[in-house]
């Protein structure tokens, strides 16, 4: 049996177009969105009011898309709190959630988020058993070829790789993610999965009608085992 939770990181405009998808399937995800992002125009106020009045969860990823190994020491706790006080002060209500900007952490970076935070989500790949406390996630919503996944699946999962190796002569991305799902859900054991993604990457490269489909795919045979994050 399988657990599945959505993420979708970095704030963007698209987050919005998102938002509808998730609700015409009643998906529910969390956005990890920061104040201000250089590379990018980030939700105005009233938009990540309306991603939280509409049920989906609200998450931090700091306050200025730092990315924390790459700035001094002093400054990583306040990029975490004021990342986190910022949207409290928009939705009303605790923030419990984080997400690492760009996947980069190192101990003392996950120490400090987890004294503000019930959970920290990093970037890395392929993972099927998150901790409770440090979301390790399964896929990224974005074909990074076969090669990669290879290569995580290896790195992270001997159980994802045997499936992989399985279903790699009609390889297609996505089909694999929904096949993973199919028999995960046939096992005894219990599986958590965890699918991530940013607005702005599925609109760069057209990928609307894939997560379409997949969100359908979900909604039709997989809704329950969807939940929102709930520490």
């Amino acid at each position: 049996m399988v657990s599945i939770t959505f993420s979708w990181d970095d704030g963007a405009m698209e987050d919005i177009k998102l938002l509808h998808l998730l609700e015409k399937y009643s998906i529910p995800s969390i956005f990890f969105i920061p104040a201000q992002n250089h590379e990018r125009p980030v939700l105005n106020k009233n938009d990540i009011l309306k991603i939280s009045e509409s049920g989906q969860e609200v998450g931090a990823h700091t306050f200025s898309h730092a990315f924390l190994t790459k700035i001094d020491k002093e400054n990583v706790f306040k990029e975490l709190n004021n990342g986190k006080l910022f949207l409290e002060n928009i939705i009303g209500k605790e923030v419990k959630h984080f997400c690492l900007p760009g996947g980069f952490y190192n101990n003392t970076i996950i120490n400090q988020s987890l004294k503000l935070f019930s959970t920290v989500r990093t970037a890395k790949s392929c993972c099927i058993r998150p901790t409770q406390q440090i979301i390790n996630p399964t896929f990224h919503f974005f074909n990074r070829g076969y090669k990669s996944l290879l290569y995580h699946s290896i790195k992270n999962s001997p159980l994802l790789l045997e499936l992989l190796l399985k279903n790699s002569k009609n390889y297609n991305y996505f089909d694999f993610i929904k096949i993973t799902l199919d028999q995960l859900s046939q096992k005894n054991n219990f599986y958590d999965i965890h699918i991530w993604g940013h607005s702005w990457e599925i609109e760069k490269e057209q990928l609307w009608e894939q997560l379409d489909d997949f969100l359908f795919f979900i909604s039709t045979y997989h809704k329950q085992s969807c939940y929102p994050y709930s520490m």
